[in-house]
This record gives C-alpha cells, structure tokens and sequence, in this order.
C-alpha cells in the first residue's frame, strides 16, 4: 500500500494476521524463510503503527498466541471475543429486524427463548448466515411467510461438527448396572451444577471433575455420554492424541482452546478420552510437549483459568502412566473403577439390549451365565452377531417374492443356533488379560488414598 493511501485512511482492518506475521514457534524450524517473512512483516506493521498514530489499525487472528509477538507489544489494546451465551443469543435474535416483521412469523418469547437454545454453538457468522437462509426461505415460499419448523431444520444445517448434543445420547436408565456409579455422578455434578451459586457464596469449591478407569469396551465413553445428558449439559468430547501436536506451544494451545470452547458452550461437560496419552507422568521418557500439556492442565484444575459452567470427566484404560498430580485432591480426584460386570450386571445389559429377541430353548439369563469375563461391548456385539447370522440364514437362497412373505414375528433364535455363534464368537480379552488388567487397577487402587473402591461396572 503506497504512502499517499495510508495518509488518507482512519481505519486499517487486517484480517488473519497470523498468515502474515505467524508466531516463529508456530512455524516449523526448518522453514527459515517463513520465519524470516513473519518477522520482517512483524516489524513493518509494528513501523507503521508508530508511523501513523490517526490510523485506527484492527487486526483479526484466530488466537493471540499465533501471532509474532514483535507486532503483538505495539497493539493499544487486545480483545478475546467468544460465542455468545444463552443471554446473548436470546437478546441477538429479539432484536433482529427481520424477526419483528409480524406478518412473516407468528412467534412469541417462548419461540424466541427455544431458538435461543438450539443455537447454543453458534458464532455471530453462523447467526448471519441463518438469517441470511430464512431470507431466501421467505422469497420462495409463495406466501411470503416461514414457520418455526423451517428455522429449526436450517439451525439444525449450520450446527457445527464437532458439537455433540447431550440430548442424542443414552439416559441412565439406558445404561445396564451402576446404580453406585450413577449415584455417585449426580452427586458429584447434580448439587454443584443447580447451586453453583450456592457453593460460591459459602466459598466452597465446586467439584469440577471425575475420573473413570477399567479395561477398553467397559462403557467409559457411553458412561460419560448419559451423564451429560442426565444432568442437561452440553458435551464436548476429546480424543488425547488430538490435542498432541509437533510444534513448540501448540499442544498447549489445543488445550487452552478446548477450554474456551466449552465456556462457549457451558454449561457443558468435557469428555476426554484416552487421557493417558496427553498427560502421562512427568520425566518418565515423554516428550517435553506433553510434561507442558499436563502443566496446563494442572493451571485450569487449580483454577488459575476460569471453569465456571465446565465439568470435565476424564477416562483411561491405563490410570498408571497418569501424572499422578492430577489425580490428587482438589483435581480429578474421584475416580471410579469401571470393572468388567458381573452376572447380575451381564443380565441388566442383555435385557436392555436383547429385550426384543425372540428365544427358544434358551433364555437371557443363560447367555450371562456362558459369558463370564465378557465387556459391555462384547455382549451388545454378541446380541448383534445374533440378528446378523440369523438374516443371513433366513434370507440366503431366497426370492424376491419369497422374502415378502416372511412374517418377522415369527423369526426364532434356537438354542442349536445361538450355541453355534457363541462358539465363533471371541471375547476382547481372554481369562489371562482380564486377570492381569485386574492386578494393574488394584495396585493403582492401592497408591490412590482417596479412590472409591466400590464395584462399578459401566455401559
């Protein structure tokens, strides 16, 4: 931009900064004329900022941290902007022009106050755009009007990705067993989420996590799906390696924005699993990008950051290489053991999953007998195999005018036939991985003084 334009502006706006002027650490070390570009474009918009005090310069970046710190110390003044709580929605969508036109929609406050919930991850963008969709809506529907069906399907398209509604997930009336563990959930979550309040004003800390450990295939990621949904929360889960990235700072920063997404979202629940992957114990041979990963972890549980309306549930098949710090109390300190389920527990699992079948010769309650040291997952695989092998039966060598005679409800799994299947049918782990995995959990039993021994078994 030549200087005689720069003399005539009042306002400079600099979208995506961070292309131009990327933080050196964000650049990879063996890309020297990146650097190089960054910090000689740092230094030129930070000689114009001194050079031209009338020019009001706005600069955009997805996160302060991408940015080259040499421009960064020049900016007057740095803004965080976030997506809008249910406060803020509600009042956006009141105050639009386009939603005040009575003879196009026929809404009242309680309309208003349901959209508002339906868009609890929408950006200021997303809101744009939908209201740019009803527009066009409104101008093809002949009679220039759009209903609340309408708007909800096109809230429904501009959902991001990523979120997860709780309201799609199990209850725990859904899952098998565990009424300890549900229990012991609600009490952890229930009183702290309706009272937050409450626990602020008589300065008692708000219990923000829980952590779950047992064998793969027990149900930690089902569990922690009906919990957010039970307590009516917002879910965000995480797989560890994601948030692990090669480049000095940017583990860091995944975790950092994984946080303020939730607070985007709050009152919302983090699930991350695998969460052995990204803390493991300090000095033990990892990385120095995961020891500063498990120090930001450490700064949000201690509440350094802020995690008001953020809850975090936390699960791992190897609670040992966890650094241990995080698991002491004030942290994640309530973990549940999510054991293998007994035979009371295999029952409750295939009545809720198998309730439908029609069995001859045999019963549920005998599959639980014949599946002992079988996972959740297992027995719901096992129920499906059922249904598989037996439409294959029923279907194979069959003509088209044959299959529409079939009657479904009289479709019967023998005795003979499920023997069949169980036969082929292989467990996730055999007699001597369960008891081994059993030893590991009891000696990290043994070194957590204020782990809740109960037996649980999740699904």
């Amino acid at each position: 931009m030549g200087e005689n334009n720069l003399n005539n502006l009042k306002v400079l706006f600099i979208d995506n900064i961070e292309i131009l002027c990327k933080h050196p650490e964000r650049i990879d070390f063996q890309q020297t004329q990146d650097i190089l570009i960054s910090n000689v474009m740092a230094k030129y918009l930070r000689d114009k900022i001194k050079q031209y005090p009338q020019i009001h310069f706005i600069i955009t970046a997805q996160s302060q941290d991408h940015i080259n710190e040499k421009l960064i110390k020049n900016l007057y003044e740095n803004i965080k902007l976030i997506a809008p709580n249910y406060v803020l929605r509600k009042k956006f969508l009141e105050n639009q022009e386009l939603f005040q036109q009575q003879d196009k929609f026929d809404f009242n406050d309680q309309t208003i106050d349901q959209f508002a919930n339906l868009t609890d991850n929408f950006t200021i963008g997303d809101f744009f755009t939908l209201f740019e969709q009803i527009q066009q809506i409104l101008e093809i529907n002949q009679n220039n009007t759009i209903n609340k069906q309408e708007i909800e399907e096109e809230i429904q398209k501009l959902q991001n990705f990523s979120f997860k509604s709780a309201s799609k997930f199990p209850q725990f009336e859904h899952v098998g067993g565990l009424n300890q563990t549900k229990e012991s959930l609600k009490e952890t979550f229930q009183l702290p989420i309706r009272y937050e309040f409450l626990f602020k004003k008589i300065d008692i800390k708000i219990p923000r996590g829980v952590f779950l450990y047992g064998p793969t295939g027990c149900g930690k990621t089902y569990m922690a799906q009906a919990t957010a949904n039970e307590l009516g929360l917002n879910y965000l889960s995480i797989k560890g390696p994601e948030l692990l990235n090669k480049y000095i700072g940017q583990s860091e920063q995944s975790v950092r924005d994984v946080f303020e997404k939730a607070q985007s979202m709050k009152p919302c629940i983090i699930f991350f699993d695998e969460f052995d992957a990204i803390v493991p114990r300090r000095n033990s041979g990892s990385t120095g990008v995961t020891d500063r990963v498990v120090n930001q972890f450490l700064t949000y549980l201690d509440g350094v950051a802020s995690l008001d309306g953020v809850y975090i549930l936390a699960a791992s098949s190897r609670p040992e290489l966890i650094d241990p710090a995080l698991l002491r109390p004030g942290r994640l300190d309530k973990h549940l053991y999510v054991n293998f389920p007994d035979l009371e527990e295999r029952l409750n699992i295939l009545k809720i999953y198998g309730k439908e079948l029609d069995l001859e010769g045999f019963t549920l309650e005998d599959i639980a007998q014949q599946t002992e040291f079988s996972t959740s997952a297992d027995l719901v695989a096992l129920l499906k195999e059922l249904r598989l092998k037996l439409a294959n039966e029923l279907f194979e060598n069959k003509t088209e005018a044959e299959l529409q005679n079939i009657n479904i409800s009289d479709l019967k799994i023998t005795k003979e036939f499920y023997e069949k299947v169980l036969k082929d049918f292989r467990r996730s782990l055999s007699k001597q991985e369960v008891q081994y995995q059993h030893q590991n959990y009891e000696q990290f039993q043994s070194k957590q003084p204020d782990v809740n021994k109960q037996k649980t078994t999740l699904y």
